[in-house]
């Protein structure tokens, strides 16, 4: 796992049920929802059926020219 910060980290490891306050809700389609943490910039996937986290991908860091 690339450089997750350790509530992401935590998260995947334990499957736990609840969210933490770095993740914000990026995306919605039926039983499975995309998250983008703010502190790591991961995207993480939760599926409600069955209840799995899974990490999606690293957002893309903008450079400014």
């Amino acid at each position: 796992m690339e450089c997750l910060c350790p509530q992401c980290r935590a998260l995947l490891e334990t499957q736990a049920i609840s969210l933490h306050n770095g993740l914000t809700e990026i995306n919605h389609i039926h039983n499975n929802t995309l998250y983008q943490c703010s502190d790591c910039d991961a995207q993480v996937g939760l599926a409600s059926v069955p209840h799995r986290w899974e990490l999606v991908a690293f957002a893309q860091k903008q450079q400014v020219a």
